[in-house]
């Protein structure tokens, strides 16, 4: 009997112990997950976010949905809204998005603005329950008291590289316009299996590109400037195949005010119909130092003179040949006198 009682007495005291083990565990667990809420020396300064995307290739026909997360206030305060915007977009011509949402420099601010940053603001959430979340298609409209078309459709949004920004503001009234960003690619939907191709990728005005197009064909228009504002008509192709074309001469060269006096080139694109032709090209211009540096070693010297004149005489077709200088089609002491005045100038496109 007294062994019995012995027993009753170890087990409750074994129970107990259990107990305070578990207990200290649960307390250790509880205390090595703790997180210490972030000090005021840890909040940014101002708000941040980072966007996301739910694909990064869709076509101009289709949608993308935009999300944002980690989207914190200055100092802590709680979000008022963010924005998604495109920064330096390619709109299509006849496009109807209307003047920019904001330009860094230039007045007006217009679709012509070139130079510095423009956005074009796609739409914006202040829930941040489903983490901010837009969706741009084709009846997307921009937010603010009056608000524009911002429609993913073929006929605003030509196929291409974007970038996708957002711009985050809290409460307090605290903006960070470049929060995050991102790259999307968006593919013709209207000729899914259409492409074209030009080379050579860099050429002097007047000179003349090969135009390669599978699957498109119709007129072929050449887009020039970093906001592609200004067209040319270069040709026509009545059906798929290979056509060459010649760059115009009034090419207008636009580059940031830190570029070269003259500028020494400016980019464009081509279209075929409404396809867009993959690659950037480079127009150099007649005025720039890389014209008058025709053996191609980056500078304007005594070697180039010498090459033109062992280069005399007719240079046919027009552009053919880089002594012609002057494309006049002919090589003579004209393109020397031009390359002379050129001497110590360096080309650096």
């Amino acid at each position: 009997m007294s062994a019995f009682k012995h027993k009753r007495g170890i087990i409750p005291l074994i129970a107990i112990i259990l107990v305070l083990i578990v207990s200290g565990l649960i307390a250790f667990a509880i205390t090595r997950n703790y997180k210490k809420p972030a000090s005021a020396s840890q909040l940014p300064t101002n708000p941040i976010g980072d966007i996301h995307v739910d694909k990064t290739t869709g076509p101009n026909n289709g949608s993308f949905k935009f999300t944002a997360t980690g989207v914190i206030g200055s100092s802590g305060a709680q979000i008022d809204n963010v924005r998604y915007y495109l920064l330096n977009p390619t709109l299509a011509p006849g496009n109807n998005w209307g003047d920019p949402s904001w330009c860094s420099s230039g007045t007006p601010c217009n679709q012509q603005t070139t130079g510095g940053f423009i956005t074009y603001d796609l739409s914006q959430s202040s829930n941040a329950n489903n983490y901010f979340e837009i969706n741009w298609d084709s009846k997307t409209l921009s937010s603010g008291s009056t608000q524009y078309s911002r429609a993913l459709s073929p006929t605003n949004i030509p196929a291409g590289v974007y970038t996708v920004g957002i711009r985050v503001e809290d409460v307090t009234g605290h903006v960070n316009g470049g929060a995050s960003t991102l790259k999307i690619t968006i593919t013709d939907g209207l000729h899914p299996n259409a492409s074209c191709t030009f080379s050579p990728s860099a050429v002097f005005i007047g000179e003349k590109v090969t135009i390669n197009a599978i699957g498109t064909s119709g007129p072929i228009v050449l887009w020039a400037g970093p906001l592609t504002s200004t067209s040319f008509n270069v040709g026509n192709l009545a059906s798929e195949g290979s056509v060459q074309v010649t760059i115009p001469t009034n090419v207008p060269f636009i580059l940031p005010t830190s570029a070269p006096n003259p500028p020494a080139a400016t980019n464009g694109y081509f279209k075929v119909g409404n396809t867009t032709c993959s690659g950037i090209l480079m127009i150099k211009s007649l005025t720039g130092a890389c014209n008058f540096d025709v053996n191609r070693d980056n500078i304007v010297d005594q070697l180039d003179v010498n090459a033109a004149a062992s280069h005399f005489g007719p240079a046919l077709p027009i552009g053919s040949s880089p002594y012609d200088v002057n494309r006049n089609g002919y090589v003579n002491s004209t393109d020397l006198q031009q390359i002379s005045i050129h001497k110590g100038q360096s080309c650096s496109v």
